[in-house]
């Protein structure tokens, strides 16, 4: 299918509008507004503390309440499809722990001319406990990793969940499944998100799941005669402008396209944290999800899961006689991911020169430009036991 050479005036049929229409803030519209869950949000709980899931909970049933809590459709199932995943990662940083337990070894060796020596009784009675500790511990995590696994949908997530999301507050697509496909392809061809990045295509839903989820919420803005705070932790590529990884504000076509389908009402879409913030949530439950998250809503890498996917990827490339880009590992392996991009430089930048070195990659040929490449710097030590599916 060609491009249609008169997109510009379907997108934008209302012309006068782009100058004339004022968007209202969140601090505008958040008292009064319907906020909107995304996926990702719904995911959140399962890797904070209890104290931040009982915060969560009060605050999602005050807004359900005042009826100002609502997800698509779209997103529970699309919940029921991930959760499991999650509960495995879960499971899966238990063993680490054990793991990294095993490693952990305090033995200091005989030495029969100290016997007497105070210090050296000490040291061996602090040994024998430390021994004792270690192994109360590794009977904990286990009894851990059983509670785990016998969860089935009574979990503390899931059981919050069970309170709060029911049959009024679930709202299904009205759009015909034939029209949604006609206007993914309509995106997909003229780059209108949500559903356009080539990424969406490789999705097993082609990319529809955004899109449902969005038309969702536009149905649910004209429905409800009322503004929208959509809450996502992931800030899809294709719904933002960005500068270096970093979402800068929400794609203009967006905002238009909300604003006619709901006879002027105004969407603003923010992170979680940011959401939490506009409702008062505990300092310490922001904190914590900034911690997991950045400002972008996609996870912060540290320095042993950098070096270790790095130490992964270059392998990879060693065995094809390639080389590994610096900017495509970092935007393409790293943020494939779910790794916040803009930190994942920073993160290069401490660490070149140390634990890693780029260099200028030559094309023998000279078909190619040269290329900045990476590499994990030798001696540079490395737990390549740890589990690289971290998606």
């Amino acid at each position: 299918m060609g491009q249609d050479k008169f997109y510009l005036e379907k997108v934008f049929p209302e012309a006068d509008k782009i100058f004339s229409f004022h968007y209202k803030t969140v601090d505008e519209i958040k008292d009064n507004s319907i906020y909107i869950l995304d996926t990702m949000v719904l995911l959140v709980p399962y890797f904070t503390s209890k104290e931040s899931v009982e915060d969560f909970s009060k605050i999602f049933k005050k807004l359900k309440e005042e009826n100002k809590l609502l997800i698509p459709a779209r997103v529970a199932r699309e919940f029921a499809k991930n959760r499991g995943q999650k509960i495995a990662e879960t499971y899966n940083k238990i063993i680490e722990s054990e793991e990294r337990l095993n490693k952990a070894q305090i033995t200091l060796e005989k030495f029969p001319i100290f016997e007497s020596n105070e210090d050296y009784i000490k040291l061996k009675e602090i040994e024998a406990e430390i021994s004792k500790l270690k192994d109360q511990y590794r009977e904990k995590l286990k009894e851990l990793s059983e509670d785990l696994k016998n969860w089935k949908w009574d979990d503390p997530v899931s059981k919050m969940y069970q309170e709060i999301f029911t049959a009024d507050t679930v709202i299904e697509v009205q759009l015909a499944e034939a029209e949604l496909i006609k206007s993914l392809e309509f995106r997909f061809e003229h780059f209108i998100p949500p559903g356009y990045k080539k990424t969406d295509q490789n999705k097993p839903d082609s990319g529809i799941g955004d899109l449902i989820i969005w038309q969702t919420t536009l149905e649910i803005g004209k429905d409800k005669n009322s503004d929208i705070i959509f809450v996502t932790n992931e800030e899809q590529n294709d719904w933002f402008y960005r500068h270096q990884g970093t979402a800068i504000s929400p794609k203009y076509e967006l905002l238009d396209e909300f604003r006619r389908f709901t006879n002027g009402k105004s969407i603003n879409i923010i992170n979680f944290s940011n959401f939490l913030l506009s409702q008062n949530a505990q300092t310490t439950t922001v904190e914590e999800v900034k911690i997991l998250y950045a400002d972008t809503g996609f996870k912060i890498i540290n320095k042993e899961e950098f070096l270790l996917h790095l130490f992964e990827s270059e392998e990879i490339f060693r065995q094809k006689n390639g080389f590994l880009g610096a900017k495509f590992f970092v935007e393409t392996v790293l943020a494939d991911k779910s790794y916040d991009i803009g930190s994942s430089w920073e993160l290069f930048k401490q660490l070149e020169g140390k634990e890693i070195e780029s260099y200028e990659w030559k094309d023998p040929k000279g078909v190619y430009r040269p290329l900045r490449a990476v590499r994990v710097k030798k001696h540079t030590s490395i737990e390549t036991d740890t589990p690289s599916d971290k998606v």
